[in-house]
């Protein structure tokens, strides 16, 4: 998991404030390895709306975000450590956003915004 997380793209992507009670650090992440499904499968909606019960009933986690990785499929959450709860917003950094849209500039040859 050490390397999906050091992944230039994937790192970028992080739980950034609990829905539950508002925090804005302090969050377990956790990231399953998912397998069985297949590749073409992986994005479908019946297949993560089964994912999405499965996590919530069986695990208690209430949301849920699908990654593909290097052939992989997996389901990132996190849990607040303040409250406990698996309700976690997670978005892509400032940083990155500000990084990929330069960078669909410089695509496109002139200003989007």
């Amino acid at each position: 998991m050490n390397k999906l997380l050091a992944d230039d793209v994937y790192k970028h992507f992080s739980p950034v404030r609990c829905s539950s009670c508002g925090t804005k650090n302090g969050f377990n992440r956790h990231i399953f390895h998912i397998t069985g499904v297949q590749r073409k499968k992986q994005a479908d909606d019946a297949t993560q709306n089964m994912l999405q019960y499965h996590f919530l009933h069986y695990h208690k986690i209430k949301y849920v975000f699908f990654r593909a990785h290097s052939k992989k499929f997996y389901v990132d959450s996190a849990k607040c450590s303040s409250c406990k709860s698996t309700a976690i917003v997670f978005d892509i950094s400032p940083d990155y956003a500000d990084y990929v849209m330069s960078e669909y500039k410089k695509t496109i040859g002139k200003n989007i915004i």
